[in-house]
């Protein structure tokens, strides 16, 4: 791990090494890169963190993590709007948890990003031109995009893309899309 931001560590650097969550660097960076062939998003990468963050501290109180629903407690906690937010920190108190900072150890999709950039040098990998649009320059003569935001509408946008890769969450993060088999024609 490369860390060249002048010696200062990000967020999730220095929660790595406390939560002490050995290998999750490289697991981020591969999911976020598409090394095994299918790219996570940034967010899908921050859900995979935190709920690792909340089977850590559960490891940390004795405590089995099989016994709490890891991935349900954390969106639990991360929606603090309903009633289950409630019966999960209560839950997590419980067991010994500092729920209060085990939250301040939540990262953002974001923190992720600066994490992967940063410390990890992590690039995404090239993107393919389409005619159509170009938006280094602004013309309409081609469009860059992404391999994964192809063969995909969101459902607020009403630009088509040519068809040729797997779904991710669209620029509004709504994780909806609608599959369209029409060519873009400009």
């Amino acid at each position: 791990m490369a860390n060249t931001n002048g010696g200062r560590r990000t967020k999730v650097a220095r929660i790595i090494d406390e939560y002490e969550l050995t290998g999750m660097g490289a697991r981020l960076e591969a999911a976020w890169t598409g090394e095994s062939g299918n790219r996570q998003s940034l967010r899908d990468l921050a859900d995979e963190f935190n709920e690792a963050v909340v089977e850590s501290s559960l490891r940390d109180v004795e405590s089995t993590p099989l016994e709490f629903e890891v991935s349900g407690t954390y969106h639990a906690l991360s929606d603090e709007s309903n009633a289950d937010a409630t019966r999960a920190r209560r839950r997590l108190e419980r067991e010994g948890v500092d729920v209060d900072e085990l939250e301040s150890n939540f990262v953002t999709h974001q923190a992720i990003h600066t994490y992967l950039k940063r410390d990890r040098d992590a690039t995404l990998p090239e993107k393919i031109v389409i005619p159509g649009n170009e938006r280094s320059n602004r013309s309409k003569s081609s469009r860059v995009v992404s391999p994964l935001s192809q063969s995909r509408r969101c459902h607020r946008s009403p630009r088509l893309v040519n068809s040729i890769e797997t779904s991710t969450r669209c620029s509004w993060t709504c994780a909806r899309f609608v599959r369209t088999a029409v060519p873009v024609s400009q």
